[in-house]
């Protein structure tokens, strides 16, 4: 109470911790469990030395032992109770206490952790706590091998995924509900930090989770017409729709999809009122989120700051109404009577002249238990006052306590409509302002068309004019239109027994292709033949340049021979002409 807890102690008290909290998890003795580690936890938080752990040389093989408790807790104690899920969340918690602190021997059991984690995600009592670890584990620097089974498709949390984008009802808001909502989200935007796991955290994410989480806010329906439970102003909703927006301005650094759902969600009217209320009441890590999303481009940090003004004075009267909850009526109770008060003063001026005086050991030792017993009986009535005054204020806290949760739903309600409103304002307002431009142009309009309407006027007489003049030549058409229907008539009968002598004309085609056809086989063949009586032709030509050849050489012998006949006949006449004188 006067100083730091001595080292010792705290080691001492570590080894107890472990001890009495596998005995009391065996058990199933979760009011037990509930203490040892709350009280551990307190110690650990207000001595201020948070790695005293590391002191206890011991604490990686007793961490092993809870583990093979929890791993093993059928076993450990029979059947399985309605006790285990609270025992599991409280061990949970413990073992992330030290998951922060760094510790390199508990290292080698993140792998456990992990499995252990996702073994509990489908219990309520346990899911919240289960991701907050896995959370706290993904920020430190372990291997992708830890972190990958988180991502697998066959596990609690694809399971978790699955069940919040199907949903068909508006999503729970209430404060555990939103707790897990937003240690799932904090986890997956962990885990997205992660480069090789980054893809898959991206693929896994879908559009439809994002609007289950944000339809509550930003859904369709009056807020009159919505659930009572449905709470969207709470502190932990706020928080979760701050890192669920920081998830999404994450995720659109590499995906056009999901800048697109950025973009649009961060301009609602909601998402700034969120935003304000954040930055007021949210906590160090949940104002960081905010920092962090007003770095992007397209933040609206006019309209968020003119929100924070807007907003500013429900926020001081609701800081107003805390502070007065926390003064309660104070009773005054004597701590003891007139009479005792004089006798101590007496006692107490007999023991300061003794001291005055050196004397203090003949004081008589009555006169100093005397003084102790008063001491006692101030004390109990010190305390007696204060059992009083903790049951008023217990009874003023249990009022006070109604009464906040009557006003926080009248005030979510309140916010609720005050949403839907500045929405619907916000419509009508755009809305008007286009009715108004649209009214500005139809009047400029409407004095246009006068000044055309005149000019209109001037070339309607004209047009009129011109339209006499074509009804007399549409009279005069249709006349000679009558006259070439005349001529069409005759000429569709021209056309009929035309069409007869040509359909006689393409038979006798018909029959003359076919005659043309039986030519051109006979042409055909008749070349064929020309083409032999040529060769043959040549041939003959070749022999009668020989026969010529040979009858001009036969025609020179018979020259020869006639010539030497005429010369034996001319011989043979003188003779016998001789011989017929000789007679």
């Amino acid at each position: 109470m006067y100083g730091k807890v001595p080292l010792e102690s705290l080691v001492k008290l570590t080894e107890v911790t472990f001890k009495s909290m596998i005995e009391a998890f065996k058990a199933k003795n979760s009011i037990l469990l509930r203490h040892i580690i709350e009280f551990f936890l307190d110690i650990k938080m207000q001595d201020g030395r948070r790695n005293f752990i590391m002191l206890y040389e011991q604490y990686d093989m007793e961490v092993s032992r809870l583990l093979d408790s929890i791993e093993n807790n059928l076993m450990c104690a029979g059947d399985a109770s309605e006790h285990d899920p609270e025992c599991i969340s409280l061990v949970l918690k413990f073992l992330h206490s030290l998951v922060e602190l760094k510790l390199s021997k508990l290292v080698p059991f993140y792998e456990r952790l992990v499995r252990i984690s996702l073994g509990w995600l489908q219990s309520e009592a346990v899911s919240t706590q289960a991701l907050v670890i896995l959370r706290t584990i993904a920020l430190q620097d372990v291997g992708a091998s830890i972190l990958e089974p988180i991502l697998n498709s066959n596990n609690s949390l694809s399971l978790l995924l699955l069940e919040l984008e199907h949903k068909t009802d508006e999503i729970p808001t209430n404060l555990e509900y939103n707790k897990k909502l937003s240690s799932l989200m904090e986890l997956l935007l962990s885990l997205l930090k992660v480069a090789s796991l980054k893809e898959k955290v991206l693929s896994i994410v879908k559009e439809g989770h994002v609007f289950k989480i944000f339809n509550p806010l930003l859904g369709d329906k009056s807020p009159r017409h919505r659930a009572n439970d449905v709470d969207t102003t709470s502190k932990e909703a706020v928080t979760l729709y701050i890192i669920s927006l920081t998830l999404i301005y994450e995720m659109s650094k590499y995906s056009v999809v999901w800048e697109e759902v950025y973009s649009s969600l961060i301009q609602h009217k909601q998402m700034h009122m969120v935003l304000a209320q954040g930055f007021y009441g949210g906590s160090a890590h949940t104002r960081n989120f905010i920092l962090g999303l007003a770095s992007s481009s397209n933040f609206p940090r006019e309209s968020l700051a003119a929100t924070m003004v807007e907003i500013q004075p429900t926020i001081q009267l609701e800081t107003k109404s805390e502070n007065n909850l926390q003064h309660t009526d104070s009773f005054y109770i004597p701590t003891m009577s007139v009479a005792q008060s004089e006798k101590l003063e007496e006692v107490l001026s007999k023991l300061r002249e003794a001291v005055n005086q050196n004397n203090l050991l003949n004081s008589a030792t009555s006169d100093v238990m005397e003084l102790y017993e008063y001491k006692l009986a101030s004390m109990g009535h010190a305390e007696r006052a204060a059992v009083a005054s903790v049951e008023a204020a217990s009874q003023r806290c249990t009022h006070l306590q109604h009464r906040i949760a009557q006003l926080t739903a009248e005030l979510s309600r309140t916010h609720q409509l005050l949403f839907h409103s500045q929405q619907c304002q916000g419509d009508l307002t755009k809305d008007r302002d286009s009715l108004l431009e649209r009214n500005r142009e139809l009047a400029n309009r409407l004095e246009a068309e006068k000044g055309r309407s005149k000019a209109v006027t001037s070339q309607l007489l004209i047009k009129e004019r011109y339209l006499q003049e074509k009804e007399q030549m549409l009279e005069e058409t249709s006349k000679k239109l009558k006259e070439v229907d005349a001529m069409r008539i005759s000429l569709d009968e021209q056309n009929g027994a035309l069409k007869s002598v040509i359909s006689k004309l393409e038979l006798n085609l018909g029959k003359m292709e076919k005659a043309y056809k039986k030519k051109d086989e006979l042409y055909v063949s008749a070349n064929a033949n020309v083409d032999h009586m040529k060769s043959q032709i040549t041939q003959m030509e070749k022999q009668l340049l020989q026969t010529q050849a040979e009858l001009s050489t036969k025609s020179e012998q018979l020259a020869e021979v006639t010539s030497e006949l005429l010369c034996k006949k001319q011989i043979i006449d003188t003779i016998t002409q001789l011989t017929n004188a000789n007679h």
